[in-house]
């Protein structure tokens, strides 16, 4: 198996992991690297001893501004702080999400996970200042700290058939004006929802029917 990585338009190259390190072959997007760079990263990640984890890879890319990866986890911390990472496209991903996996990406504009459905750990998304759209999914709750600071958080996309629980009101501290989609038999719910109805009643948030497409 191999991480297979886009460098440039029309051409990529793979690092093997020899099957041993992950089950499948990994495609990540990362323009503007050259095969050296690749391999260097690569090497990082396995002397740090991440390689086990299929993002470990990920951890050495801190000019990529774009990922557009196929994994099916991601580790705590494994892209916090990229500074030049503009969007996340991590489309297949339903479960393994650590805690802080984003936060600090200062230059984050957009994420997309449509089919998460898992836990939804405290911090994902913290102090990602100019973080405008997340596409979350169907996430099993939304934790502390998840959006703080993300002052130009402008839309969310919560996909669930039923309300995600809002652990916590602080998770969007900093925060207002946001537009959260949701299925159109739950915006009511939402509204009087715990925890939610502070933030609709604050103007923090405000929730609409999710339809189509565009919501970037």
């Amino acid at each position: 198996m191999s991480f297979e990585i886009e460098v440039e338009s029309g051409k990529t190259v793979k690092l093997t992991t020899a099957g041993k390190y992950c089950d499948r072959d990994i495609l990540v997007t990362a323009t503007g690297y050259t095969e050296n760079d690749l391999q260097m990263e690569y090497n990082i990640g396995y002397s740090n001893g991440r390689i086990d984890e299929e993002t470990a890879f990920l951890e050495g890319l801190p000019g990529c501004k774009e990922i557009d990866a196929d994994v099916s986890s991601i580790a705590p911390y494994a892209l916090a702080g990229k500074s030049g990472l503009e969007t996340i496209r991590l489309t297949s991903l339903k479960t393994s999400l650590g805690g802080s996996a984003f936060r600090e990406c200062e230059q984050l504009k957009e994420v997309h996970l449509p089919k998460y459905a898992s836990d939804s750990n405290g911090y994902f998304f913290a102090k990602c200042g100019k973080l405008a759209f997340v596409d979350f999914g169907s996430p099993a709750c939304v934790s502390r700290y998840a959006f703080q600071d993300c002052a130009a958080l402008k839309t969310i996309i919560l996909r669930k058939n039923g309300v995600v629980p809002l652990n916590n009101s602080n998770a969007f501290s900093g925060v207002s004006g946001v537009t959260i989609y949701v299925p159109s038999e739950v915006i009511g719910k939402y509204k009087g929802a715990a925890n939610w109805a502070g933030l609709v009643s604050a103007g923090k948030v405000t929730f609409a029917e999710l339809k189509g497409s565009g919501y970037e």
